[in-house]
């Protein structure tokens, strides 16, 4: 049996990431990433311009934090205030290992996967990386698997 190690490193990150985007426009409202991130379930957004390049990436804690520190409703928010200026991504072609190492250094819940020019092309989200594991027989969740994850406190 292969480890997860093992499987990951052969394993690129185009082959888990989600390819089915919901992303915002660089001149858009805060109001339509929440909406987004309510519709879809996800708690990440990335913003795009019009050519389809990664701008930044809009997070429910960063957008919730930017409402309440301004004080006005999502809709008055340009939705690159509540983003941060420099963001990590992961890039198609590169291993998986490498992409969970950088998750797990970062305590980043997903990464915007992005190609040679820059352009966004997908999302890889520790869903999808516990998903593609158990489909090569990898355990589902261990404690270890668990602690590993961003956010979470050392199972006891």
């Amino acid at each position: 049996m292969t480890t997860m190690s093992e499987s990951s490193a052969t394993t690129r990150v185009d082959d888990v990431m989600t390819t089915r985007l919901h992303t915002c426009k660089r001149g858009e409202a805060l109001e339509r990433a929440a909406k987004i991130m309510w519709d879809h379930g996800c708690a990440e957004v990335p913003v795009v311009d019009d050519d389809g390049f990664l701008v930044t990436m809009v997070s429910d804690r960063s957008a919730l934090l930017c409402a309440y520190t301004q004080g006005k409703p999502l809709a008055q928010i340009a939705v690159t205030s509540a983003a941060p200026r420099t963001f990590r991504v992961a890039r198609a072609g590169e291993s998986l290992d490498a992409a969970l190492e950088l998750m797990r250094k970062h305590h980043e819940r997903c990464l915007p996967v992005v190609d040679a020019a820059g352009r966004l092309i997908g999302i890889l989200s520790i869903t999808d990386v516990l998903r593609a594991t158990s489909l090569q027989g990898e355990p589902r969740l261990s404690a270890n698997s668990i602690e590993a994850l961003p956010g979470h406190a050392p199972v006891t």
